[in-house]
């Protein structure tokens, strides 16, 4: 699991005082505790978002601005996750805005990656891609194969009746016969206006 730097760690707890305050807190009250779980590349956008909250919690009453705290930062099906124990609907918004961002950057260097992987997902750059094709190559691939698939049985049930004809023509004509029956039977039916 990754973890940004303590150096880096230490300084937006330091920046950030109201934001962070549950930083060190025990792990029974916040999952702040574990730090910044997310590579270093990360660490950006997690301080423009930590500056633009730090305003926001400052904006508040005095009284109102200790419940306004970060309960956990975290990378999360490849995106950057930022969990607020209460929060504003423009802090909602902000963190919203600053998720987006995250999956166009490489979590590892802070260069421009895209979503890759195809169980575990994460967002690299190709330096850092693992040899993963992008996410949405990997989706397109998989469309592709069900298309085929799909294509494929239907061919194979449309050889199937065929053959069947060429097999089993004294069943196949019964089939056809008694399914001509069946409709009339509820033609004549509708016919009389009685219910089918």
């Amino acid at each position: 699991m990754n973890k940004v730097r303590k150096e880096l760690d230490e300084a937006l707890v330091k920046d950030f005082p109201n934001l962070y305050r549950d930083r060190n807190a025990d792990m029974r009250s916040t999952a702040m505790c574990w730090g910044f779980e997310c590579g270093d590349g990360w660490e950006p956008i997690i301080r423009d978002l930590s500056e633009e909250l730090e305003a926001e919690i400052l904006k508040l009453p005095e009284e109102d601005r200790q419940y306004c705290k970060a309960s956990q930062v975290k990378e999360k099906y490849g995106t950057l996750r930022f969990y607020m124990s209460m929060e504003t609907d423009e802090m909602d918004r902000l963190i919203r805005l600053y998720t987006d961002k995250s999956d166009e950057i490489c979590e590892q260097c802070g260069k421009p990656g895209q979503l890759r992987g195809n169980g575990w997902l994460f967002v690299a750059c190709d330096e850092h891609s693992k040899d993963q094709k992008p996410h949405s190559e990997l989706l397109k691939e998989e469309r592709q194969e069900i298309e085929k698939q799909s294509f494929l049985q239907n061919l194979k049930d449309r050889f199937y009746f065929i053959t069947r004809w060429f097999m089993y023509p004294k069943y196949c004509w019964r089939d056809l016969k008694q399914n001509i029956q069946w409709k009339l039977w509820k033609l004549n039916r509708k016919l009389k206006g009685k219910r089918v």
